[in-house]
């Protein structure tokens, strides 16, 4: 008895500085459609994970195989069906957003041939960045595009 409970002191200290990759909305649909930068909503047409210089080391310790980035990956390809809110013309290559992400445990996946909806907002570099704390994700009615295009309109 007394192993399992220094078992568990071991555990919980090493788990110390380890986090959930969760973010409790308080903010209202309103709120977050007028904090964001950048709206819009895209397929998923590539990602780009392998050409990011972070992807070959990250690889190594990815649980989701080699091949993971010809189903989906963290660097997605957006085509652009619909803006909602922002310019992105700026960012886009051969007509289509290339978002780049910071490889963090807690950056979204993104699965090739799925629409999403993006929100993102400057970072002091000048990149769009988002993260799982913003809304966002695959779309799965269109009443949640429709009530987007009044939110922003509205503004």
């Amino acid at each position: 008895m007394k192993f399992k409970f220094q078992i568990l002191l071991i555990f919980l200290f090493l788990s110390g500085g380890l986090y959930a990759c969760e973010c409790i909305q308080t903010k209202s649909m309103e709120e977050m459609v007028k904090d964001a930068d950048i709206i819009f909503y895209g397929s998923v047409v590539a990602v780009d994970d392998r050409n990011d210089p972070v992807y070959a080391e990250n690889v190594k310790y990815s649980t989701f195989g080699k091949d993971y980035a010809n189903k989906g990956g963290y660097e997605p390809i957006f085509k652009i069906i619909e803006n909602f809110k922002g310019d992105i013309n700026d960012h886009l290559i051969d007509g289509k957003f290339n978002y780049q992400t910071e490889w963090t445990n807690c950056d979204r996946l993104y699965e090739i041939g799925y629409s999403y909806i993006f929100f993102g907002n400057y970072d002091d570099k000048g990149k769009i960045r988002t993260s799982i704390c913003m809304m966002g994700g695959i779309v799965k009615d269109l009443e949640f595009l429709e009530e987007i295009r009044y939110l922003t309109k509205k503004q």
